[in-house]
């Protein structure tokens, strides 16, 4: 049934003052004031008093023949007038013969009018709640078409409702143009309040049904666009079939630019059919196409990742091996933005807080790093160079990426003790490790470039270090020059892999040879930092390894060669957060507490991917298994001393 707008009439009531003699006089037609209708009985309804001369209750046939008469000429029908009355009835009016009469049965008469518009209401809240309780039993398909089609009916119903109300509303022409003489005086603006009247006129009951069905009409519309993306989720996509027949030409081209296929298509068609590629392989056994294997979508979704981000396919194809399809999708999507401006407070020379409030008066804006660094400083916004300030001139603060601080947390170094970072340049670790040692001790800062040391150099010395000793050897003849040390920190030259957001060239120059070169140089390094280590140093022994990049050949498979070349174990790193490093990937399995190694990605802590893993060293020299290995190793060592006893007087002869 559909639900329509009613309207409510004001009720005449007769005179409470009595009057001596009725002198007929004609009436002045006023239009009916919509009542406010209440869903309560104990609310009186309002009366309106009527301008009357006389309202005699004598039952006068003279006078209602003269009143009938007055009427006929104020009102152009009499068709007109019954109609009027009618509707007057329905709406809960008293008779037009009662308002002439004005007997003394107003009052009950008002009484049951109250009682039927009370009975309307309760059942028209009745009527609207059925609708609701009707649509929730109903499946999600079926309500959204059930409800559009009462909507649709219900718009027309008001509609034509609205067109009654009006035509019933109208009164005759003559006393229409009598009561526009009377308004005359009204400004002409009035009329156009006509809508603000209309939704006055509504009872609070009709707005909240109006606010009900907006409300339904908005969940309704979301159903249905739910229902339309579920059912297109259904749909099984055509996507191999359409990429076979638009790429069908391709095959002619070497294979050698096959990474450059489709670089003149749409980026946005690219896009797209990588999340068409996403859905079906989260699908696949609903959604895949015949004829058409997995490896038959992963092989379209690598080509089409490789023209969407620019890597070769070399670098996908490692990254698939180490994430699922959605997080590599976040890992690529991460590297496309650059990471925060952070910078380390010197403790040597200032304190956090003191720098934070020099350079907030210089503009710069900035936040303190997270709870777990007490030095690193996050910058926001700068109106002048971070680089150039005269804070940074005095040392007070060096430019440095939040993941380089971790390495030099889990050495955690002491004072007084003997440390060596290997690869030392251009001295941000170094200088950080200084701080915590207290310029005490001694610190060997070696890097095999004699270019990067110069970087070195004029950081130790800006950052006010004075106990530092700078070299630059190959890291693996450390052990034979050094005395036995109790920490070291090897932050091994990688392919970079974990910092492409800082140098995007990554993605084209590096490779799978790349990778297999520098994990072959790491396994050396460790080995030999591992060497330099004193295994009885009673506050240290620990050997810290880490990368800036995130393969597993440069970092787990470096661990795990060490791990049976010589006598050491993986402890945790004492960091506080950070993925636990891989114990098994694909065919890969490595030792169990590789757990305590610690990864962190772009796409998790919006820093550079880095790896670290700390390691003690619990004996010197090679790792023997047995005997015969035993023997072995020292005609091998025997050998070597030889050579180089040799190699040593060549030279000297020479």
């Amino acid at each position: 049934m559909p639900l329509t707008k009613r309207k409510s009439t004001s009720t005449p009531v007769k005179s409470k003052t009595p009057i001596k003699k009725a002198t007929p006089a004609k009436q002045t037609p006023t239009k009916p004031t919509p009542a406010k209708k209440t869903p309560s009985k104990d609310v009186p309804k309002q009366k309106t008093p009527i301008k009357a001369t006389a309202s005699k209750p004598a039952t006068s046939s003279s006078n209602k023949k003269r009143k009938v008469e007055e009427l006929q000429e104020e009102k152009d029908s009499s068709e007109d007038e019954e109609d009027d009355i009618e509707n007057e009835q329905l709406l809960g009016a008293n008779d037009i013969d009662n308002m002439e009469s004005g007997s003394d049965d107003d009052d009950d008469e008002d009484g049951q009018d109250s009682d039927n518009e009370y009975a309307q209401d309760t059942k028209f809240e009745q009527m609207i709640q059925s609708r609701i309780d009707e649509r929730k039993s109903l499946p999600k398909r079926q309500q959204a078409e059930d409800d559009d089609d009462f909507f649709r009916k219900k718009g027309a119903a008001d509609e034509d409702s609205d067109d009654e109300e009006d035509s019933d509303d109208d009164e005759p022409l003559n006393k229409k143009q009598r009561t526009q003489d009377q308004d005359s005086d009204q400004e002409p603006g009035d009329d156009d309040d006509d809508d603000s009247e209309d939704d006055d006129d509504l009872t609070e009951l009709e707005r909240e049904a109006k606010e009900l069905d907006d409300e339904q009409r908005q969940i309704l519309i979301d159903a249905n666009l739910e229902l339309q993306d579920q059912a297109k989720q259904q749909e099984k996509p055509s996507l191999l079939t359409d990429y076979t027949k638009a790429h069908e030409n391709d095959e002619q081209v070497d294979e050698d630019n096959i990474d450059i296929l489709g670089i003149g298509e749409d980026i946005t068609k690219v896009h797209a059919r990588i999340m068409e590629s996403l859905r079906v392989l989260g699908n696949f056994k609903e959604l895949r196409e015949e004829g058409f294997k997995r490896s038959d979508y992963l092989d379209l979704l690598k080509k089409d990742l490789c023209k969407y981000y620019g890597y070769v396919p070399e670098l996908i194809e490692l990254f698939i091996g180490m994430f699922s399809v959605p997080e590599l999708i976040e890992f690529l999507e991460a590297n496309e933005a650059p990471r925060p401006l952070t910078i380390r407070a010197n403790a040597l020379k200032t304190r956090r807080r003191e720098l934070a409030q020099s350079l907030i008066n210089r503009g710069i804006n900035l936040d303190p790093m997270e709870a777990w660094s007490k030095t690193g400083l996050k910058i926001l916004d700068a109106n002048v160079p971070v680089g150039a300030t005269p804070e940074y001139l005095a040392g007070h603060y060096i430019i440095q990426g939040a993941s380089s601080l971790l390495p030099v947390m889990a050495l955690a170094p002491k004072p007084k003790e003997l440390i060596l970072d290997m690869s030392a340049a251009p001295g941000g670790k170094t200088t950080y490790i200084a701080s915590l040692m207290k310029n005490t001790g001694v610190l060997f800062a070696n890097d095999v470039s004699p270019t990067r040391s110069k970087a070195l150099v004029a950081n130790i010395h800006r950052m006010g270090v004075r106990n530092a000793v700078v070299c630059n050897y190959d890291g693996r003849d450390l052990p034979k020059i050094l005395t036995p040390l109790d920490r070291v920190l090897l932050d091994a030259p990688c392919s970079g892999l974990g910092v492409i957001s800082r140098d995007p060239s990554v993605k084209v120059s590096k490779g799978v040879d790349d990778v297999t070169e520098c994990a072959q140089l790491q396994k050396e390094l460790l080995l030999s930092a591992i060497d330099c280590i004193n295994p009885n140093s009673v506050t240290g022994g620990y050997v810290v390894y880490s990368t800036c990049s995130v393969s597993i050949d440069e970092n787990e498979s470096v661990i795990q060669y060490a791990l049976k070349k010589r006598n050491v174990k993986i402890v945790p790193t004492g960091l506080p957060f950070g993925r636990d490093g891989y114990v098994r990937v694909g065919q890969k399995i490595f030792d169990k507490d590789m757990a305590h190694a610690k990864r962190f990605y772009p796409h998790v802590h919006n820093m550079d991917g880095f790896f670290v893993c700390k390691l003690q060293v619990l004996k010197s020299g090679v790792k023997i298994e047995n005997e015969e290995e035993a023997k072995k190793q020292k005609r091998i060592e025997k050998r070597q001393v030889e050579a180089r006893r040799q190699q040593k007087q060549k030279n000297i002869d020479e």
